[in-house]
């Protein structure tokens, strides 16, 4: 280990008396081209200083070098920042550590290399100006010169080059500049996955509405063509039985022409609730299959029970209910025609079937069901 000599620390206590602290700026901006110049400038005078230190001249300059920067923080205004910094000098086979800040923590301590293996290049506290730090770099190696220019010898230690510290800035230099593009990178992909859960969001809603009616909220044709014949194939496979109904709201046509069509849209949406009320909204599927007309198949359902208890409840929750709020002397009744898929070939005639009881129950006075 090192020894401070007691030269250098009169010298410290000395610079502490005549120059005042001054906390750096709360503003932020690089430093890394005044700390490049101190080092640059520290590297000149120590060529000069440590290898030819007879020559008077050489003295002279360093003290009107150190007079210039004595009072360079009150005439270079600017902002300084906050870094982390630890600059380290190769002396054999010792690193130097120098902790540029405040006087108090003006210190040099020593450490073997070993210590020193896989430290982070950015440890010590940094508060620098311009001014203030070129001062302080001269200012330390005027204490490691002092005693050569009494002794007229190297009394603390020589150093040759800096080529630790240059190392040192530079490795600060990338760290901090990866830093950075990782927080960078951090926020790219914290904007990339907000983007892709908004794409999502929005392509999920278009593909609900892709198979929605937008009147009843219902399920529409196209929802239709895409699941009925897949519960078809599904039924017949497992051979469970698959009932469809379809239903058709009694002279709609003349509700529109006498109430309005408002008033009709209002029967439309009215009859979708009483048909999620009396279905089983997790089996069952209800669809808008045009019109006034609607498609109710039953998975795991028999005709009878599709018919007689199911259709049944729904004619008579419709032609029960109080449709006098949307209209006055407004009365609403469903003529239904179911058929079974066990009985048809496939989808399209399960249908075609079901339409066709349809018919029959129109013709057959209406507010009825029909099945084979």
């Amino acid at each position: 280990m090192l020894k401070v000599s007691r030269r250098f620390n009169l010298f410290h206590q000395w610079i502490h008396s005549y120059i005042p602290y001054k906390p750096a700026h709360t503003e932020t901006a690089p430093v890394f081209f005044s700390i490049w110049a101190s080092f640059l400038l520290a590297y000149i005078v120590n060529i000069i200083f440590f290898y030819t230190p007879d020559n008077i001249f050489k003295t002279l300059l360093l003290g009107v070098i150190w007079i210039i920067l004595l009072p360079a923080d009150f005439f270079l205004p600017g902002p300084s920042t906050t870094i982390s910094l630890r600059i380290a000098f190769l002396v054999g086979e010792t690193i130097l550590m120098m902790s540029l800040g405040i006087f108090d923590n003006f210190t040099i301590t020593g450490y073997m290399l070993f210590a020193l293996v896989g430290q982070a290049a950015f440890v010590l506290p940094v508060y620098a100006s311009l001014g203030y730090t070129l001062f302080l770099g001269v200012c330390f190696y005027l204490a490691l010169a002092l005693p050569y220019l009494t002794d007229n010898k190297p009394y603390l230690f020589e150093i040759s080059w800096l080529i630790g510290a240059i190392f040192t800035w530079a490795a600060m230099t990338l760290m901090r500049k990866a830093r950075d593009q990782h927080a960078k990178i951090a926020e790219l992909n914290a904007k990339l996955a907000e983007t892709h859960n908004l794409v999502q969001a929005q392509a999920e809603m278009l593909a609900q509405q892709a198979i929605e009616d937008s009147l009843t909220g219902l399920n529409n044709r196209r929802y239709l063509d895409a699941d009925l014949p897949r519960e078809f194939e599904r039924a017949r496979r497992l051979e469970r039985k698959l009932t469809l109904a379809m239903l058709d709201v009694d002279h709609f046509k003349h509700i529109n022409d006498r109430f309005s069509h408002h008033t009709g849209d209002q029967v439309l949406v009215t009859l979708a609730n009483i048909f999620r009320q009396n279905c089983r909204t997790a089996v069952d599927s209800i669809v808008r299959y045009g019109g006034e007309e609607f498609i109710i198949y039953f998975p795991e359902t028999d005709l009878h029970t599709a018919a007689n208890i199911i259709c049944e409840r729904i004619r008579q929750a419709t032609e029960n209910y109080n449709w006098d709020w949307i209209s006055h002397g407004l009365n609403v009744t469903l003529s239904i025609g179911l058929a079974e898929a066990d009985k048809v070939s496939n989808h399209i005639e399960l249908i075609k079937t079901a339409d066709s009881k349809l018919y029959e129950a129109k013709n057959g006075g209406r507010n009825r069901i029909c099945f084979v």
